[in-house]
């Protein structure tokens, strides 16, 4: 399933050179997504329809910009959020039962160009302070780094040593759908904002903007489930492959009661790749 992320970025930003085209700022918001973990009550639909708002998180970043023309700005981002989605927040959703859940934590850095098509100067006006408005679109690329985990509270035996985990566990290492990917992934950008700028010398505004990424394992769930003896059980990270690739059984009371991950059974949705804003 397509995962999409949103931001809401309050900016404040302080322009240095005399010529105000050159700003330097950061930027404060929230974030959350829409992927193959969680999601709304329903059966998954795409973009907002299936989001799951509980889960939406801070986030943070500080931004470069310069005016190339009267309309056109370059600006360079780094953001910080951390991303997270579980399951067990889909009661009424299949997803449920598959009792999956992950959080990652996202370093986004983002070059992207912006078109101001709408200027209005002096809306508000004092003796002290001149407040001028803009809204603008941008679109660009990005590059973001991603890791993750999982919380786990529980027990593995491999080659008779037992070891007890309460802790969160990296998923990537553990290949818990056979397929290996990197902890690095680009992105597509578009998005559209606006604010205010006071004396140029101060600017406020608000950001709302979607990245299109090249991978399907931000949750660390794309596809279909392995085979369960596709993992090396006689090695501590083959162990912890086991215990996390299919956690329906946690759910259940008694063994006599779990249910068995059907090799290539439906565990995500490969279709699309994942978003993030």
């Amino acid at each position: 399933m397509r995962l999409l992320t949103f931001t809401l970025i309050l900016i404040s930003s302080t322009v240095f050179s005399q010529n105000y085209r050159f700003q330097i700022g950061a930027n404060v918001g929230v974030a959350n997504y829409l992927g193959d973990i969680g999601g709304g009550q329903e059966v998954g639909r795409d973009f907002i329809h299936d989001v799951q708002w509980s889960t939406t998180t801070p986030a943070y970043g500080l931004y470069v910009k310069y005016a190339l023309t009267h309309s056109l700005n370059f600006a360079f981002s780094a953001q910080m959020t951390n991303l997270h989605g579980a399951d067990s927040l889909a009661e009424k959703s299949g997803r449920y039962n598959r009792n999956l859940s992950f959080k990652t934590r996202i370093i986004d850095f983002s070059p992207t160009i912006e078109w101001e098509f709408f200027k209005q100067q002096e809306i508000g006006n004092s003796r002290t302070s001149k407040t001028d408005f803009t809204s603008y679109l941008m679109a660009g690329v990005g590059f973001f780094h991603y890791t993750p985990t999982t919380y786990f509270k529980g027990t593995t035996n491999y080659n008779g040593a037992i070891r007890d985990y309460d802790e969160y566990i990296e998923l990537r290492p553990l290949n818990t759908e056979g397929v290996a990917y990197s902890k690095w992934a680009f992105s597509t950008i578009l998005g559209w904002g606006f604010n205010f700028s006071f004396n140029r010398h101060i600017n406020v505004g608000f950001q709302l903007g979607v990245r299109t990424t090249n991978t399907d394992y931000i949750d660390d769930i794309s596809s279909v489930y392995p085979e369960y003896e596709s993992f090396n059980g006689k090695t501590e990270e083959g162990a912890l492959s086991q215990a996390l690739y299919y956690r329906t059984d946690e759910m259940y009371a008694s063994t006599s009661d779990q249910e068995a991950a059907k090799y290539k059974a439906q565990r995500g949705d490969s279709s699309d790749d994942d978003s993030y804003f």
